[in-house]
């Protein structure tokens, strides 16, 4: 395996020694370089272009926020994790940088437990870091010998009566914030069937983001509470830290927000909602499985196939991390498999 090289860039010597000593202390990484701030951070890459750098947002002589184009423009291939505060001003610039191309975020550590949030700090990170090792695996030489080709994935039609589909589900996490804001953003404003949208991030983070979606989409997008009515043509964003359901009202559906523990490490978890929509619409659902590291979504998605539903996988080539469509795909459970552009494109075609 060809390991990583990293630059931290932080103007704080703390977090930069933490995060450092983390990367350091990882398999599969080759070097770890530090930077004070994003004119030091251009630099040292003109000199010795790394792999993977963390970049914080707050920091003097030139910000995070002000680096990340730079960057996306001089070393296309360098993944960018941004470093936020966890505070509703954090959030929001986290947002536009995520949307500016960021590969993910992370938060900084609390200072009163400092140790818990170090451990916390390096399995996410090592988490993130792990697609990145995974496509530098070097792959064994190819055998003179033909292998047999892969059995074709199971693909069922559209039901024949399309009005059957009553709701659209997406499970998304890496890369999500800037996939479904392109996503978003090309639905008609008739759009005649609800949206509920498990993305995985922290508190805070998933209200920032429904605010930043609600800007640039047709459609009304919010952050999800408890007793909401699930109406067509709205968007419904699953709050960070919390599970939502679909759950049946006394006027129609509505949803619920639970403190139910995590699901395959996920908290709010696509498998969750997944499960509560085939439920409560008797499976005529369209489930759309995104961009995302894990497998979150999978289970759900194939309750929702079998009971009739429709399972749409995002493609590799448009996804930032092909993770959770990738088990989608290998259990055979996807109805198609689409690009992003193509994916709003199709919907419209349905629901539009």
């Amino acid at each position: 395996m060809v390991g990583l090289s990293v630059l931290v860039v932080d103007d704080s010597a703390l977090y930069r020694k933490i995060l450092a000593d983390l990367f350091s202390a990882m398999d599969g990484i080759d070097s770890v370089t530090r930077a004070i701030n994003g004119k030091d951070a251009l630099a040292r890459m003109a000199e010795k272009p790394v792999d993977l750098v963390t970049l914080d947002l707050e920091m003097p002589i030139l910000d995070g926020l002000a680096t990340l184009p730079q960057i996306r423009a001089r070393h296309p291939n360098a993944k960018v994790i941004i470093v936020s505060a966890y505070s509703r001003s954090g959030a929001e610039v986290t947002m536009r940088a995520l949307e500016a191309g960021a590969f993910d975020f992370l938060t900084k550590p609390d200072f009163e437990d400092l140790e818990t949030s170090q451990a916390k700090l390096g399995h996410r990170l090592t988490a993130m870091i792990q697609p990145m090792l995974q496509t530098r695996t070097p792959q064994p030489e190819r055998s003179t010998q033909r292998s047999p080709p892969p059995p074709p994935v199971s693909v069922a039609p559209m039901p024949m009566d399309i009005r059957m589909i009553r709701a659209v589900g997406i499970g998304i996490s890496t890369g999500g914030p800037s996939a479904l804001a392109r996503l978003l953003a090309k639905l008609n404003p008739n759009f005649s069937r609800p949206i509920l949208v498990v993305q995985h991030m922290p508190p805070l983070f998933t209200q920032a983001l429904a605010e930043s979606l609600d800007r640039q989409s047709k459609l009304e997008v919010v952050e999800a509470k408890s007793g909401q009515t699930v109406r067509a043509g709205r968007v419904y964003v699953a709050p960070g830290g919390a599970q939502m359901c679909v759950d049946a009202g006394d006027n129609g559906e509505i949803i619920r927000i639970t403190d139910d523990p995590p699901e395959v490490f996920c908290k709010p978890s696509a498998d969750y909602l997944f499960r509560s929509m085939a439920r409560i619409y008797d499976g005529r659902v369209m489930a759309l499985v995104m961009t995302g590291m894990g497998n979150d979504g999978n289970r759900g998605a194939q309750l929702i196939k079998r009971r009739g539903g429709h399972v749409i996988a995002q493609d590799e080539a448009s996804c930032v991390v092909f993770g959770m469509p990738r088990e989608v795909i290998r259990q055979g459970v996807a109805s198609e498999i689409l690009s992003l552009e193509e994916i709003p494109n199709v919907l419209n075609r349905y629901f539009g």
